[in-house]
This record gives structure tokens, C-alpha cells and sequence, in this order.
């Protein structure tokens, strides 16, 4: 079975993917509602295998484009973080995230006669078993969109200040860095400097993720 639900999915370092693949106790175009805990023991059991979940691309399954290594539960929804296959296949689906051309996270799962509930608007997941979680460019639901995708390390002042902001700190303090870290690297008397490094280092990271 397939599903695709509310997501908030952004591209936050070069290839990887975080947001919802499925809200919970909200209806889809069909009608069907998918309650909080039905994933809890499928997760559990991919855990258990030490295996990601597998990333594909409109649920076909010889389109393998990357990995979901951190699936979980949360009171928002089905929470997903994961990482493209940057060969030429990956690299393109970047560019369609970017382009917000490709914008939807979809589900692919299964469930028992005796974990679903019928009722008059539609079906009522309680438990379901997930197999893989797809990008889609058409998702069931008219809000699965993507909200934002990011380069591999920030090129403007901007991204920079979302960067720092995604890292913890507040608008100001962001808006602060941005400004003037990297001058105060060059300047060790500058009261700045070690949220300058801090700045350095948070680009390090991000250019030698995955």
C-alpha cells in the first residue's frame, strides 16, 4: 500500500533529506487516517536488522536513490531523515528538490486485516509494517510539499544565518555571525571569534557529511 501524507521535507546538507512522510490522525484525499503508534513496531524491527530504510524515488523499486537512516515517531508525525545517492540519478533529484519540482514524501506499507478500521469516511490505520519511503511529485495530499532545500554549504549571507539558526542559535545571534565571523577570524582580539570558528567548523561539517 502506498500513502502519501502532510511532509515537511528539506535538503539541509548536499543530498540529505529530513521532514514528516505522515501526519498523524489526518485524513489523506481518500479518507484514510493513519494513528500515532502504527509504526512504532516496523521501525522497532528495522532497527533490529541494523538496515536504513530504502529511499525511492515515485515507489519503484529499481529507482534505489538513497537511504533513510533515522525514522521515528513523533507527536507531528512520521519523522525521516535521509541521504541521496549522489550519482547522476541523485544529482538530478537534487536539482528537482531545489527547483521544488519534486516536493512530496510518500509511504510504502502494509497492514493485517485485524489493524485496520473501517469506518464512513475511509480506513483507520492502527498498526502497519513500512517497506520504503519514496519522493513523489504528485502526493496524496495537496499540503505534501517541500518547504525548503539548501545547497551543499551556504553561498549567501542568508543561508548562512538559516545554517546557523538550524544549529541552535537564535535570529540575532545568527544574523550576528553571519555579519561578522568570518572577519574575526582574521582578527584574534575580536570578541567574535569563537563564534567565528563556530561558523568554520559548522560548514566543515557540512561539506564532509555523508
Amino acid at each position: 500500500m502506498r500513502q502519501s501524507l502532510v511532509c515537511r521535507a528539506a535538503a539541509t546538507a548536499k543530498g540529505e533529506i529530513t521532514g514528516y512522510a505522515a501526519r498523524f490522525d489526518t485524513p489523506d484525499l481518500g479518507g484514510e487516517i493513519i494513528r500515532r503508534g502504527a509504526f512504532l513496531d516496523s521501525i522497532t524491527d528495522w532497527k533490529r536488522r541494523g538496515l536504513p530504510m530504502p529511499m525511492l524515488l515515485h515507489h519503484d523499486e529499481t529507482q534505489l536513490i538513497g537511504a533513510w537512516h533515522d525514522v521515528q515517531e513523533t507527536a507531528q508525525g512520521l519523522a525521516v531523515r535521509g541521504q541521496l545517492i549522489l550519482d547522476e540519478t541523485g544529482q538530478r533529484v537534487l536539482a528537482q528538490l531545489e527547483a521544488k519540482a519534486l516536493a512530496g514524501l510518500s509511504i510504502g506499507f502494509t497492514v493485517e486485516r485485524g489493524d485496520i478500521e473501517i469506518t464512513r469516511t475511509g480506513r483507520v490505520v492502527k498498526r502497519a509494517s513500512l517497506h520504503e519511503i519514496s519522493l513523489v511529485s504528485v502526493p496524496a495530499s495537496p499540503e505534501s510539499r517541500v518547504t525548503s532545500v539548501r545547497a551543499a554549504s551556504p553561498s549567501t549571507i542568508r543561508e548562512l544565518e538559516e545554517c546557523l539558526r538550524d544549529a541552535g542559535y537564535s535570529r540575532s545571534q545568527a544574523a550576528g555571525i553571519a555579519a561578522r565571523g568570518f572577519r574575526a577570524v582574521c582578527d584574534a582580539k575580536d570578541p567574535t571569534l569563537a563564534a567565528a570558528r563556530a561558523v568554520l567548523a559548522a560548514l566543515h561539517k557540512i561539506n564532509h557529511k555523508g
